[in-house]
């Protein structure tokens, strides 16, 4: 019985002895990345539907689908702000790779 607990105490000096060392580096050393991201579309709801921002640029077509996935509305804006108006309830609204989930009420 000490011969075993001899080398489960073996195996785990050996696990700790394998770690690498933790070195502190000095405050100079530190940088900070700025990035820079694009602006994106929102969906925000408001009363008695969604307001719609897209970026200024391009017009972006939003399209807003139910819970249940139908599409219930499809908006090109060229303007920067849009109000859309909609029944109460919870939809996906979706401006290319960007989506969301709004609940109107």
């Amino acid at each position: 019985m000490s011969i075993r607990i001899l080398r489960i105490s073996a195996v785990v000096l050996s696990l700790f002895s394998a770690t690498a060392p933790v070195v502190a580096r000095d405050a100079d050393d530190l940088t900070v990345a700025e990035e820079r991201t694009a602006p994106q579309p929102s969906a925000v709801p408001c009363e008695g539907g969604l307001q719609l921002t897209a970026p200024q640029g391009a017009p972006l077509t939003f399209h807003i689908f139910s819970i249940t996935g139908q599409l219930v509305k499809s908006a090109t804006l060229s303007e920067e702000i849009v109000r859309i108006e909609l029944p109460r309830g919870c939809y996906v609204v979706k401006c290319g790779r960007w989506s969301k989930k709004v609940m109107v009420q």
